[in-house]
């Protein structure tokens, strides 16, 4: 399911500072650096050529549906109602996000902030196709902007080699009762791949990148 981001060569590597291979903290947290992620970040989102490329027949039951439960709550114990809106809408969860895939309710910690944010985006995407007979182009921009309300740009999404491959945020939430991410916002990188499983859910076939694209 991996499939090759367009890349930006000048923003991409600040995107990328966020990897935990190339973390270097607050080196990616200058405003200017932010502004530059999230400008090449609503390129990779709702965009016109995005929503050319979806497969009628792929969101159809993401059209009929209604808002996710608990969505307007940020608790773990609405996780695995989001998860299971998800897989009934037709995204396709990565199997690492659980302890057994073929058990829903058994997602794992460490996947709270991502079924938080892919909910919420792939929540905000049902209203868009809702709305594809009225022009969004004003409302997709809105919409973008918002959907990176959900990036934080601190370490806490990163996962560190002393913690045993844990991100901050994990490791607080598990061991010491302190949760350093409420709102489960996620590292751009994340949101990338994120976007990713989107796609790869809700794409026409003949959209998707080949494995010539990805060499």
């Amino acid at each position: 399911m991996d499939r090759q981001l367009e890349k930006s060569p000048d923003v991409m590597p600040l995107v990328e500072c966020f990897n935990p291979e190339a973390w270097q903290g607050a080196h990616t947290t200058s405003p200017e650096d932010q502004d530059a992620i999230r400008r090449h970040l609503l390129g990779e989102l709702y965009t016109q050529v995005f929503m050319k490329n979806l497969d009628p027949e792929r969101y159809g039951k993401l059209s009929e549906a209604s808002n996710p439960p608990g969505i307007s709550s940020f608790g773990s114990n609405h996780d695995t109602e989001k998860a299971i809106w998800l897989r009934e809408v037709g995204v396709v969860i990565p199997d690492d996000w659980f302890q057994d895939p073929d058990e829903v309710d058994t997602l794992k910690p460490e996947a709270h902030a991502l079924i938080i944010t892919l909910a919420i985006m792939t929540n905000t995407l049902r209203v868009v196709i809702r709305n594809t007979n009225v022009r969004l182009h004003q409302g997709l921009h809105v919409i973008n902007h918002k959907l990176l309300d959900r990036l934080t740009f601190g370490g806490e999404r990163v996962k560190s080699n002393a913690l045993g491959g844990m991100t901050w945020d994990d490791y607080f939430r598990q061991n010491c009762q302190y949760n350093s991410n409420i709102p489960g916002k996620v590292s751009p990188i994340e949101m990338l791949q994120l976007m990713q499983i989107i796609k790869y859910s809700f794409y026409k076939a003949e959209a998707l990148p080949t494995e010539a694209d990805e060499s």
